[in-house]
Order: structure tokens, then C-alpha cells, then sequence
């Protein structure tokens, strides 16, 4: 099952759970969630301004994980 970017930021009040993330180059992330949904995401336009802006250095965007549940 595949999702597009438009389903993950726009999932109204239920946010699934990122089980893995692999860097795809550029801004650019494929997530699978545990729900079984999994797809690309391109947060270039998000990097521009804003609470994101600092992830606009490269260097900040790819230092992401997964936080366990504790």
C-alpha cells in the first residue's frame, strides 16, 4: 500500500506511527508507518521558512531517527 504526500500531511487527528525512515537524497524521506501505509515525502517546500527552517542546512535535515517507546 502505497501513500502520497498530500495523505501524510493531511491525516487529521490521527497521526500513525513512523516504524522506519530511509533517506532518499535531497530533502526527500520514505516513510513506513505501522498501519502498513508506506511512501515518499519531499519536505523541500517545508525547509524554506519557519519552524523548519533550520533543517534548510542539509547537515540538520539528515540527522533524524525513530524515538523508541519507552
Amino acid at each position: 500500500m502505497n501513500i502520497n504526500q498530500k495523505d501524510i500531511i493531511d491525516c487529521g487527528n490521527y497521526l500513525p506511527e513512523v516504524i522506519d525512515v530511509d533517506y532518499l537524497g535531497g530533502y526527500k524521506l520514505f516513510l513506513r508507518f505501522q498501519d502498513g501505509k508506506q511512501g515518499s515525502i519531499d519536505f523541500s517546500d517545508k525547509v524554506k521558512e519557519g519552524v523548519f527552517s533550520s533543517l534548510k542546512d542539509q547537515k540538520n535535515f539528515i540527522k533524524f531517527g525513530i524515538m523508541e517507546k519507552m
